[in-house]
C-alpha cells in the first residue's frame, strides 16, 4: 500500500495543514506514504516521507518558459502568483492545467511510488481537486478525501471578504465547484471533522462513504504544571481577526490579574505582530519547532484558543474547526478559548467542555475570576470521555481499517 497526500502543504507535523492531513493517517508509517505540495514548505533533516515539491512560480517559470529559480527566490514568487484576485485564481488553475501536464520529473516520480490510494484535502485550490482525480484514473488508485472546509459553497466574497460576490469571485467558484462535485462523486471515502460539515455537503453533493472524525493530536503532553509559571500561550494562527481578539482578552485578563502574560507563539504579518507588541502583557515569541512548543506548553498555566467576535468571520469560519483544538483537548486539562458561541467549533466546546470556553467578556471575566483562585486551573476536572473521542490511537487505526477494506 502506497498513499500519495495532495495538498498545498508538505504532509508533516511542522505545519498546521500538513499536521491537520498526517494525524489522520497516523496509523501508517512514513514509508508507505508519499506527498505531494505546492507550498514553499522546507522538509527538516529528520522527515522521511518521500515527497514532491513544485510551486506556483515553478509552474509559471514553466509555463513562461523562465529559467528555474533557486528555493529563495522562489517562496517570494510563490507569493506573488497567490495573490487574492478571483482573475487571478481562474488564470492560475489554467496554468496549471496547461503547463503542469507536461512536468515529466512528476508522472516518473508517480511510476515509482505506485500509489494505491491517492488521498486529497479540500482546500480552494481546483487543480489539486483535479489532478487527484487524473491520478487516480492514471494509477487506478481508491480516492479518500478529508474534508474540513467548505470554500466551494461560501455564499460571500471570502477573497475580499466581502458579502457581495463578484462576477469575476462567481466565475473562480465555479470552477472550484465544480472540481469539488467531481472530486467528490468519484471518490471512495470522505472524512469529515465535524457533523455540521458533513450534514452541509450532503444537501450539496453526491459522494459514496463517509464517516466523521474530529480533528486528531499526535502531541503527547506530560503535566509539568510549575506553579510559579504564570504564562499563558497562545499557538498558531494570528490571523483571521485572532490577533485582534488576543488583544480583547488580554485586556479582561489585565483586570482581573496582572501577573499573567499572554506568550505568543506562531508567524504573523509585521502588522500583526507590532499591534500585540504594543499590549503590555502580550509577549511575542515567534516560532519554535512543535516539540519545543509541547515543554513550553506542559509548563504553562494556560493554554489559549482564541476566534474572532468579527461579524463577517461569524458567517466566514461558522464551519471551521481549528486543528489546534485536537492538541488542547489531549493536553493537560489547562486550556481556555475565547469565541463566540456561532463557529461548528464553539458548539463542541459547549457539548463537551462548557467550563473550558467564554461567549462574551463578561462570561470571560467571571471565568478567569474562578480560574485565578483556583491553586491550579481544571485541575479536579476528568475529560477522559472527549480525550477517547479525540484519541489518535483508536482513530487512527479505525481510519486506516476503512482505508485497506476499501
Amino acid at each position: 500500500m502506497k498513499i500519495l497526500s495532495i495538498s498545498n502543504n508538505l504532509l508533516s507535523l511542522n505545519n498546521a495543514n500538513g499536521k491537520f492531513c498526517r494525524n489522520y493517517l497516523n496509523a501508517f508509517f512514513d514509508n508507505e506514504l508519499a506527498s505531494f505540495y505546492i507550498s514553499s514548505d522546507i522538509k527538516t533533516d529528520d522527515e522521511r516521507i518521500e515527497s514532491f515539491n513544485y510551486t506556483d512560480a515553478d509552474v509559471l517559470n514553466d509555463f513562461l518558459h523562465k529559467k528555474k529559480k533557486d528555493k529563495t527566490i522562489k517562496s517570494t514568487n510563490n507569493q506573488k502568483v497567490n495573490k487574492r484576485s478571483a482573475i487571478v485564481r481562474v488564470l492560475r488553475y489554467l496554468i496549471w492545467r496547461i503547463a503542469f501536464r507536461r512536468n515529466k520529473k512528476f508522472y516518473e516520480w508517480i511510476d515509482t511510488i505506485k500509489p494505491t490510494h491517492i488521498v486529497v484535502t479540500v482546500g480552494d485550490n481546483p487543480f489539486l481537486l483535479f489532478l487527484a482525480r487524473k491520478l487516480k484514473r492514471k494509477s487506478n488508485s481508491k480516492l479518500i478525501i478529508i474534508c474540513g472546509e467548505n470554500y466551494s459553497l461560501k455564499k460571500h466574497d471570502y477573497l475580499k471578504r466581502k458579502y457581495h460576490r463578484s462576477i469575476s469571485f462567481l466565475l473562480f467558484q465555479k470552477v472550484l465547484r465544480q472540481q469539488t462535485h467531481k472530486c467528490f462523486k468519484q471518490s471512495d471515502l470522505v472524512i469529515f471533522n465535524s457533523n455540521s460539515i458533513m450534514e452541509l455537503y450532503k444537501k450539496k453533493m453526491k459522494f459514496n462513504k463517509s464517516v466523521v472524525v474530529y480533528p486528531l493530536s499526535t502531541n503527547k503532553y506530560i503535566d509539568e504544571y510549575d506553579y510559579s509559571n504564570k504564562d499563558i500561550i497562545y499557538a498558531g494562527n494570528l490571523g483571521v481577526g485572532r490577533a485582534e481578539t488576543l488583544i480583547a482578552f488580554s485586556k479582561v485578563l489585565n483586570s482581573i490579574d496582572s501577573n499573567h502574560t499572554i506568550k505568543v507563539y506562531g508567524r504573523g504579518t509585521p502588522e500583526q505582530i507590532e499591534l500585540l507588541n504594543k499590549v503590555e502583557n502580550i509577549e511575542y515569541k515567534g516560532v519554535v519547532t512543535n516539540d519545543e512548543l509541547v515543554g513550553i506548553i506542559n509548563k504553562s498555566w494556560l493554554l489559549l484558543h482564541v476566534e474572532s467576535f468579527d461579524e463577517y468571520r461569524k458567517i466566514d469560519l461558522k464551519y471551521a474547526f481549528s486543528t489546534k483544538l485536537s492538541d488542547l483537548i489531549s493536553s493537560n486539562n489547562r486550556f481556555f478559548m475565547f469565541a463566540p458561541d456561532c463557529y461548528v467549533e464553539s458548539q463542541f466546546f459547549m457539548k463537551y467542555l462548557e467550563n473550558h470556553i467564554a461567549f462574551d467578556e463578561t462570561k470571560l471575566a467571571t471565568s478567569l475570576l474562578q480560574l485565578v483562585a483556583q491553586q491550579k486551573p481544571f485541575m479536579n476536572e476528568d475529560l477522559t470521555e472527549i480525550r477517547n473521542k479525540m484519541d489518535i490511537i483508536n482513530n487512527g487505526k479505525y481510519i486506516k481499517e476503512l482505508i485497506e477494506k476499501l
